[in-house]
């Protein structure tokens, strides 16, 4: 109960968070899930982004000299100075009042001296059920991407072969994703295999793939995109092309 962050000894943080800070459970949902928002909006480049923008916020705070002592220990511990702390929360995306700074701080000051972990604050935020449905999220964003490029490339290849050939038998090729393979980093097509490639308007695969829709895998959901086209826009919106 007391150990927050699920180590065998209590931190002087956590167990001053346990006697003082009765509501910090519903701080800890409210910054999982805001940085959580930041992941799925960003992408995978965000998680590497964010921790990398404590250390940056750390060094510089310090001269040259204590960067080649102090720092690098304090890096090793995995800890930065509060004051980097609160600035890197707040660059990071967190929108937090100066209490519950504050009150984040009393957490992962883990023994009292101004020094923040930064390894427990990550450990706590990719561990909590926002952030792992975040990267579930992405995960469905990526295969949606996959399949409609996969479709794509496909639907032009089928076509540069109908107008080669001309003939019926070769306007019959379809190619489904099993049957793609890499040469020299190239796909190739196996040709063994002749049906099953869906024939979609391209405008319907790039609203799948902007809806996070499989093209391919979830073709039972391609009614959505359908009706998200045919949509009407908003008042005063208009439509634009990129």
């Amino acid at each position: 109960l007391i150990a927050l962050d699920g180590f065998d000894k209590v931190s002087y943080g956590e167990f001053k968070v346990f006697v003082l800070d009765s509501d910090h459970k519903l701080l800890e949902l409210n910054i999982q899930e805001q940085l959580a928002q930041q992941l799925e909006q960003h992408g995978r480049g965000y998680q590497s982004w964010m921790v990398e923008m404590f250390w940056n916020e750390e060094d510089s705070l310090n001269d040259s000299a204590r960067m080649s002592s102090k720092s690098e220990r304090d890096r090793q511990n995995g800890t930065i100075q509060k004051s980097a702390f609160t600035a890197s929360l707040q660059k990071i995306g967190a929108v937090l009042t100066s209490s519950e700074l504050s009150r984040l701080v009393d957490r992962f000051d883990l023994h009292g001296t101004d020094m923040c972990s930064v390894s427990r604050f990550v450990r706590m935020i990719q561990t909590s059920e926002a952030w792992r449905h975040a990267e579930k999220v992405l995960c469905y964003q990526e295969e949606a991407k996959e399949e409609a490029q996969f479709l794509r490339q496909q639907l032009r290849l089928r076509r540069a072969q109908q107008n080669r050939s001309g003939s019926e038998e070769d306007g019959q090729l379809g190619i489904v994703p099993g049957d793609v393979t890499k040469n020299n980093g190239t796909n190739t097509v196996n040709s063994s295999s002749l049906q099953g490639l869906p024939e979609l308007p391209e405008e319907l695969i790039n609203i799948c793939e902007y809806l996070g829709i499989r093209v391919l895998s979830e073709q039972n959901m391609l009614w959505i995109a359908a009706d998200a086209l045919k949509a009407p826009l908003p008042v005063s919106w208009t439509a634009q092309k990129d």
